[in-house]
């Protein structure tokens, strides 16, 4: 009865979000109440939908929060040169995450040669828990129980801490990754994080170039950058590497997930990244490197404002951002320091109109009138 009345019920809804505070005793933001109503509002669609004869005909309240996008206040960027200082941190963790790696390559390699067994070699350890366990370590209580020989072993050498790195990631070190990847393509962070494993795709006749293709759930499209393959810190390289520290987690983890791109350890067993579990890792990113702090929602409108300072073209700042409206690129560098550089921008073009027009007008004052003729 009540969702026959005309969507009163749904009236009522959108004014219980209006009336609702935060913990701080803050309104709720357009943006959270919006989000909210959204989340009801498709499954209620869906019911409509498939159930035809379940809720009767509803009449949808129209734009219950309107402007939502306009009165969003935009996050507060990172300078450009701070944004290069994240790169350069990403780039110092791969490069001892690639150092890491190879230093196990060389233990197996030493450990093979000599013939050792893993009660004295740390190489050997590795191929044990590759042909014992399939080169992901197992929970503690069942590892105990089951191989307790090696256990002691294990511990004897450096414990789980000691080996998992060199055969698979976890949160905190497959950050930089994601990060740097989140930077280069100016992407949204959770779209980043979903990231499918087939990401890459041919260019046909550059052959020194990759396209990065990724979806955007929050808007139904897919986005598209291009980048150099040979780089060893862009995305195609970065990449390739995540799928290859990761291939012994594929199939421990859930079956919708084994297409994911990035892929974790935990404590609770393989898992794929989430925004989440990055949000922890950051953190610990920002001490190792005494950073200022910052929040990964404001990495993408920094990197475009970055450009937009950069190129001077807001045409430019769309295809880096895939947008489908310019407005909404103009929505995402907006703020002082571009403001500022409008400012000085349209001043010289005012400064280049003038100089154009005032020669004309001292000659128009220089020439006697038409008609008089001077002797």
């Amino acid at each position: 009865v009540l969702f026959r009345s005309k969507g009163d019920i749904l009236v009522r809804y959108v004014g219980w979000l209006n009336a609702q505070s935060t913990a701080e005793g803050t309104s709720l933001s357009k943006a959270t109440r919006a989000s909210t109503y959204t989340s009801l509002l498709k499954l209620l669609q869906w019911i409509a939908r498939c159930r035809p004869g379940l809720l009767g005909s509803i009449d949808w309240p129209v734009r219950p929060f309107p402007w939502r996008n306009r009165d969003t206040k935009n996050r507060r960027g990172i300078p450009a040169a701070r944004v290069r200082e994240l790169l350069k941190a990403c780039e110092r963790d791969i490069a001892a995450t690639r150092l890491m790696r190879r230093e196990g390559e060389q233990l197996r390699e030493v450990s093979r040669a000599a013939r050792a067994t893993y009660r004295n070699a740390r190489g050997a350890v590795l191929d044990f828990i590759d042909s014992e366990f399939d080169g992901v370590l197992p929970p503690t209580p069942i590892f105990y129980r089951t191989h307790n020989h090696f256990y002691h072993h294990l511990y004897k050498h450096g414990r789980f801490g000691g080996f998992e790195p060199y055969l698979y990631p976890n949160a905190y070190g497959l950050f930089p990754y994601y990060l740097a990847i989140v930077l280069h393509t100016a992407g949204n962070s959770q779209a980043i994080a979903e990231m499918q494993m087939d990401c890459l795709q041919p260019i046909p006749l550059l052959d020194d170039r990759e396209m990065l293709v990724w979806d955007k759930p929050r808007s139904s499209t897919v986005q598209r950058r291009s980048f150099r393959s040979s780089d060893p810190f862009e995305p195609p390289t970065l990449i390739r590497e995540v799928i290859d520290w990761t291939q012994r987690l594929r199939s421990r983890v859930k079956i919708e997930h084994r297409n994911r791109l990035f892929l974790m350890k935990t404590t609770m067993g393989p898992t794929a990244a989430t925004r989440i579990k990055f949000d922890r890792a950051l953190r610990v990113f920002i001490a190792r490197h005494r950073l200022s702090p910052f929040v990964l929602g404001s990495l993408r409108p920094s990197v475009l404002t970055a450009h937009y300072r950069s190129t001077g073209d807001l045409r430019r700042v769309k295809e880096v951002a895939n947008h489908k409206s310019i407005s909404t690129t103009a929505s995402y560098v907006q703020g002082p320091e571009v403001a500022a550089q409008n400012g000085l921008r349209m001043a010289a073009l005012q400064s280049a109109w003038l100089g154009h027009i005032e020669p004309d007008a001292d000659a128009s004052i220089s020439k006697p009138a038409t008609g008089v003729s001077e002797k």
